[in-house]
């Protein structure tokens, strides 16, 4: 089990490690902020990086089962702890969703 920031999908916990490095350009698209309710690319682009994280610990993960469970009650606390277990720090992380990277 890869190390990571604890995480509840549905009525699973999971373990969120840090994202595989060939994958951190899929970042770019949190970065620019955006809201999941009118930004389908947004939305998309978290599912994307919460699942291809999540498939280090969990290689049989499906991702409906992310998209299914990530909703409009939890996906800034999901987005935080993405962007927390990365480097970013979640203390500046903007109310847009834009996230700043740590120093």
């Amino acid at each position: 089990m890869i190390l990571g920031k604890k995480i509840i999908l549905g009525n699973e916990e999971y373990t969120l490690p840090p994202l595989p490095l060939v994958h951190m350009h899929l970042i770019g698209k949190l970065q620019n902020g955006g809201d999941p309710s009118s930004d389908p690319a947004y939305a998309e682009g978290l599912v994307e990086v919460i699942h291809k994280s999540l498939l280090r610990n969990y290689p049989d993960l499906e991702r409906a089962t992310v998209s299914d469970n990530l909703d409009m009650l939890n996906y800034r606390e999901l987005m935080e702890s993405f962007m927390a277990v990365n480097g970013f720090t979640t203390a500046k992380v903007q109310q847009s969703g834009e996230a700043v990277a740590a120093s």
